[in-house]
């Protein structure tokens, strides 16, 4: 569910032009190019977004998913999935830092996100931060019975 930030602009369409063929078909270069309009709204992006990413990630395509997940959390920061989502395919790139700052992020919003505290409780391990990995399955382990 998107939050209030965007609650409001979220009947506001973004308008696209897309160019088909002669058949429908969204191409890049037609000779036949027939141009068609496509409202979307900030959460049809944000969830195309999120679908791409998780789709690039599921593909082991790391980087690709890296950008989707930026670009949907430019549109909505509130969302802690996305900030997730983002710190397993850093984590993935071996950005440990950024993967850190992102799970610091979800929890940030989401106190309660469990697995978050299990994914950096496992990445503080990695770092051999043992007393702040021990702390993360604690606190996951806290909120998963609450």
């Amino acid at each position: 569910m998107i939050n209030e930030k965007i609650k409001d602009k979220k009947q506001i369409p973004v308008l696209f032009v897309m160019r088909t063929n002669k058949n429908g078909n969204l191409t890049k270069n037609s000779t036949n190019e027939d141009f068609r309009e496509v409202a979307l709204t900030p959460i049809d992006i944000y969830s195309s977004y999120i679908d791409i990413g998780m789709s690039k990630r599921n593909d082991m395509k790391y980087k690709e998913a890296l950008k989707a997940f930026s670009a949907a959390i430019d549109i909505d920061d509130s969302q802690a999935s996305a900030y997730f989502n983002r710190a397993i395919v850093k984590e993935e790139l071996k950005d440990y830092e950024g993967a850190l700052n992102d799970y610091d992020q979800v929890i940030y919003l989401d106190n309660h996100y469990t697995e978050a505290y299990i994914y950096r409780g496992e990445l503080k391990a990695i770092l051999k931060d043992d007393m702040g990995s021990i702390r993360d399955f604690l606190l996951a382990i806290y909120y998963k019975i609450k």
